[in-house]
C-alpha cells in the first residue's frame, strides 16, 4: 500500500514525466496496433472471399470435350442427385436430360432438369410463373414450364390448373445393354436411336422464351421411369456448385475414384467421364491467405520486439532524470528491489487504462494483441529499472557528485 501511495503522489508531482510516458505508449499503442488491424482486415477479406467464391464443377468427355453432349447413364450422374454420394458436398446441381415429345402435329423438345441454370433458355430468358413451388427443379411434382406457342394446346380442369398432355419420347432399352465407344466417347448399343413413347399429363406453372419445348423437373421423369421399365433417362450436361469450400480437397478426392481429369489420359475403362472443378481462383485465393497469414505470424513478434524496444528507450530516457531521486530513497534503506517496483509500478498504471479502453472498443483478437504489446512494453521497461534500480548505491552517488 506505501509502494502505490509513493507511486500515485510521484505520478502527481511529475505531471509532464507522467503525461509523456503516457503519450509514447499510446503513440507506440496506436501505431502497433494499427498496422495489426491492418492485416487482420487483410486476412479477414481473403478469408470472406474465400467462403463466398463459388467453385464450379463440370462433367464432360475425357479431355474436356462436349460437355453439353455427355448421354451420360444413370450410374454415374445418380451419386450427383439427393442422397448420392456427392450430394452432402453440393449446393447446386445442374442436370440436363434431353428428350423429345409428340402433340397433335407437333414435335417438340422436353428437357428435364435440376435446375434453372442447367439450361441455356431457362438461365439467360427469365421465366414467368403462375404458380411458385418451393425448389420445383428438384421436386417430383408433374409440372412444367413450356414456350409460348404451346399455349394453344393446353387445357385447364375444374380447379382453373392448365395442363398440357404428350407422347414424351424416350431411348429404350430393350435391344441390349449399352457399351461406352473409347473412339467415338459417346455411349452405344443396339437400342441407340429406338424410341418409346411414354404418355404424360404436366401441370403449366409458367411459360418461358424459345420455340416447342417443354421443361419439367429431372425428378419427375425419374418417378415416370421408376413405372416404365423400357425407359432410359440419360444426362446431356451436368455441372454442380460446390456447398463448402474447405471440402473441396475431400470432394476432389471422391470424385478422382469415379473420374478423371482433363488433362490426363483415361487409362481405365470404368472412368470414362471427367470432372474439372473451375478453382484455379479458389487456389490463387488460399495461397494469398496463406501467405498473409505466414507473414502476419512472422511480423508480430516483431511487433512485440518494436514494444519491448520503445519501453526500454523510454525508461532509459527518463531514468537519467530520476537518478537523485533513486539514490535518495536507496540511501534512506529502500532496497534495489523497492526501487525497482515504484518505478515499475508507475507504468503499469500508465499502461493500465490504455489496454482497458483498447479491450471496449476493439474486437477480441485485437484486444489479445494489445495485451501483448502491453505486456511486451512493461518486460522492456522493467529491464531498463532493474539496471538503474540494482546500480551500487556508492556509484549512484559518485555520478550524482560527477
Amino acid at each position: 500500500m506505501n509502494i502505490l501511495r509513493y507511486t500515485l503522489v510521484h505520478m502527481i508531482r511529475s505531471k509532464k514525466n507522467t503525461l509523456i510516458s503516457l503519450l509514447v505508449y499510446l503513440v507506440i499503442f496506436l501505431l502497433l496496433m494499427s498496422f495489426q488491424q491492418m492485416m487482420f482486415s487483410r486476412q479477414d477479406t481473403l478469408l470472406r472471399m474465400l467462403d463466398t467464391l463459388q467453385v464450379q464443377g463440370v462433367v464432360s468427355h475425357p479431355g474436356g470435350e462436349k460437355p453439353d453432349d455427355l448421354n451420360m447413364p444413370e450410374k454415374s450422374y445418380q451419386a450427383f442427385l439427393p442422397d448420392g454420394q456427392y450430394a452432402p458436398y453440393l449446393s447446386e446441381v445442374r442436370l440436363r436430360s434431353a428428350h423429345s415429345f409428340t402433340l397433335d402435329d407437333i414435335n417438340g423438345s422436353l428437357v428435364a432438369i435440376t435446375d434453372e441454370n442447367a439450361d441455356y433458355i431457362t438461365r439467360y430468358h427469365p421465366i414467368e410463373y403462375t404458380d411458385c413451388i418451393e425448389n420445383v427443379w428438384m421436386s417430383e411434382e408433374c409440372v412444367c414450364v413450356l414456350t409460348m406457342d404451346l399455349m394453344s394446346k393446353i387445357h385447364t380442369d375444374e380447379h382453373g390448373d392448365a395442363w398440357i398432355d404428350i407422347n414424351g419420347m424416350f431411348e429404350s432399352n430393350e435391344s441390349g445393354p449399352e457399351a461406352f465407344n473409347a473412339s467415338s466417347g459417346t455411349w452405344t448399343s443396339a437400342a441407340l436411336g429406338i424410341k418409346t413413347a411414354v404418355p404424360l399429363s404436366l401441370r403449366v406453372i409458367g411459360t418461358v422464351t424459345g420455340e416447342k419445348t417443354i421443361f419439367c423437373p429431372f425428378r419427375y421423369l425419374q418417378t415416370v421411369k421408376a413405372e416404365n421399365s423400357n425407359m432410359v433417362l440419360r444426362a446431356n450436361a451436368l455441372s454442380f456448385i460446390v456447398r463448402d469450400n474447405d471440402q473441396l480437397p475431400l470432394l476432389r478426392d471422391m470424385l478422382s475414384e469415379s473420374f478423371i481429369a482433363v488433362d490426363h489420359v483415361n487409362t481405365s475403362a470404368s472412368q470414362t467421364y471427367a470432372v474439372l472443378l473451375q478453382d484455379a481462383q479458389f487456389l490463387q485465393l488460399t495461397n494469398e491467405a496463406n501467405r498473409s497469414l505466414q507473414m502476419m505470424l512472422f511480423l508480430r513478434p516483431i511487433l512485440y520486439l518494436a514494444a519491448m524496444g520503445a519501453g526500454i528507450m523510454l525508461v532509459m530516457m527518463q531514468m537519467r532524470s530520476r537518478k537523485k531521486e533513486l539514490a535518495s530513497i536507496r540511501s534512506m534503506g529502500a532496497s534495489a528491489f523497492h526501487a525497482a517496483l515504484c518505478c515499475l509500478l508507475e507504468y503499469l498504471l500508465i499502461c493500465l487504462p490504455v489496454n482497458l479502453a483498447a479491450c471496449l472498443i476493439v474486437s477480441s483478437a485485437l484486444s489479445i494483441f494489445g495485451l501483448y504489446i502491453g505486456i511486451a512494453f512493461i518486460l522492456g521497461a522493467a529491464i531498463s529499472i532493474l539496471v538503474f534500480a540494482h546500480t551500487p548505491l556508492a556509484r549512484q552517488i559518485r555520478e550524482l557528485e560527477e
